[in-house]
């Protein structure tokens, strides 16, 4: 008895209508996907002019009487990185910033508000941007860069102060402080940026010449203040210097055995000191080391910086989750888990 087999295959019909929706679908990938490249890269012509931007900024508070400067002279003064082109990789843009009206002052901490020319050229693509923006430092407090994401600190009344119960009175079990920076001006004094100095406490800064990063904290061994004796201050300090105008996620935590300082997610010193973060009469501040109680001045040691994130909490938080949410300095912190205090400008 033979056995009949069933040889019938795809029809033409049937392999043509299959490859015409592949085309489809590919044709409708293709597509989305151009578009998506071509929004990402006119996202990156404006970053760079923004960038641009700011780093002029800084050029023209150095140099009151320039109008106008090149990213080649931006770039060869460190005020800005050398700009790549987002769309070819192994090619660089180059540009200017004019400044168009201007209103100057005398007055270090007035707000010198100026309108800017932005010109851009990556290959065959040209950009030109006009805006508004604000030069230098309000008397009454910082000013935001860009309107929206920045808080800019020069250092004069600017400071942010975290509500009266985040002093470190209640850092029984540890702590972090996490902050995005940018650093407009490197002194060379000791720049504290976000801390609770004097009298105990602790806080991120950089190292004076050296601009290098460091954590530190007020350790004392027992938490009862009647019983304890001062173990002093202790700092766990990192070899990497800061760059002008370049982004930073900085992390220091104390778990009551180690002090830890992380930038960008990468963990750059560790300091074990056994003990406990001591209490401070003095709140938390953004942009400068507060005054020893009774001085009658807000701040000393000013930092010059930008900043978009601020967080305070009251434990130390793992690796994991640092190199996971603290990694990237390019964009905005999300991620406040349990924070006490969260600061975003």
């Amino acid at each position: 008895m033979k056995i009949l087999k069933d040889n019938h295959g795809f029809s033409l019909v049937e392999i043509l209508a299959v490859m015409a929706i592949l085309i489809i679908l590919m044709g409708i990938g293709v597509g989305a996907y151009t578009r998506y490249r071509k929004k990402a890269i006119e996202s990156d012509y404006e970053l760079i002019q923004k960038n641009a931007l700011s780093a002029a900024e800084n050029y023209f508070m150095d140099n009151i009487n320039a109008t106008s400067v090149d990213f080649d002279k931006l770039v060869e003064e460190s005020y800005l990185e050398k700009v790549v082109d987002p769309a070819h990789k192994k090619e660089t843009c180059t540009g200017n910033v004019i400044i168009l009206e201007a209103i100057n002052s005398d007055n270090p901490e007035a707000i010198q508000s100026s309108k800017y020319k932005v010109d851009l050229t990556c290959g065959k693509e040209k950009r030109c941007m006009v805006t508004n923006s604000k030069l230098g430092c309000d008397s009454e407090g910082g000013i935001s860069t860009d309107g929206k994401t920045t808080y800019y600190m020069c250092g004069v009344k600017d400071n942010v102060t975290a509500p009266e119960n985040k002093k470190s009175t209640i850092f029984k079990e540890g702590i972090t402080l996490v902050a995005r920076v940018k650093f407009n001006e490197l002194k060379t004094e000791s720049m504290d940026y976000f801390g609770n100095w004097q009298n105990g406490g602790g806080g991120l800064g950089l190292s004076a010449n050296s601009h290098t990063f460091f954590f530190n904290e007020y350790i004392v061994n027992e938490i009862d203040a009647e019983h304890s004796q001062n173990i002093g201050y202790k700092t766990a300090s990192s070899s990497v210097p800061a760059i002008r105008n370049r982004w930073y996620v900085v992390v220091g935590t104390y778990d009551n055995n180690d002090l830890k300082l992380y930038i960008n997610g990468e963990n750059k010193a560790t300091e074990t000191v056994p003990g406990y973060v001591s209490s401070s009469p003095m709140e938390f501040m953004l942009g400068g080391n507060p005054q020893p109680v009774g001085d009658g001045l807000p701040m000393i040691l000013p930092a010059n910086i930008s900043i978009s994130n601020a967080l305070i909490f009251d434990k130390a938080l793992s690796q994991d989750i640092i190199e996971e949410n603290y990694s990237n300095p390019e964009v905005e912190i999300t991620y406040t888990g349990d924070a006490i205090f969260s600061r975003i400008f």
